[in-house]
């Protein structure tokens, strides 16, 4: 009868639960690798949008011989207002973008706040390279 039930086959319970912690294991890692791959996607969705600012008040400078906001306007924080200003058509994609009124004509500060808090893109009048626009905080 033992040599029976022997020749039947299958898996022991040590066996499945063996591979359950393993394929747990990798979708785990999966996961982790999956957000990583999410947030580096928003930064460089939010680096991008700082570089259109950053053309956008070029632009605005030629125009206007002063970066938006214009000096004494205050801080504006409203995407759409933004968007009116500088003839640009940003989207939010997480982040709350704003831009400092410096009390000087000729430089300009605007940042993208990343909603969750972990990170920020600021964008200024110097010119583009990898320190301009840049990502202050834990950046992916």
């Amino acid at each position: 009868m033992k040599i029976l039930l022997r020749s039947l086959g299958g898996f022991t319970l040590m066996e499945v639960l063996l591979v359950v912690v393993i394929i747990g294991a990798l979708a785990v890692a999966g996961v982790a690798n999956y957000y990583k791959s999410l947030e580096r996607s928003t930064l460089n969705a939010a680096l991008g949008q700082m570089r259109l600012i950053y053309y956008a008040q070029r632009m605005f400078f030629v125009n206007f011989e002063e970066y938006y906001p214009k000096t004494g306007d205050g801080d504006v924080s409203d995407i759409m207002i933004i968007n009116d200003e500088l003839n640009t058509s940003l989207s939010l994609n997480g982040f709350s973008i704003s831009c400092a009124d410096t009390d000087d004509p000729d430089t300009f500060d605007c940042e993208a706040d990343r909603d969750s808090g972990a990170f920020f893109v600021v964008v200024t009048q110097d010119a583009l390279s990898d320190m301009n626009p840049q990502c202050v905080g834990d950046c992916p």
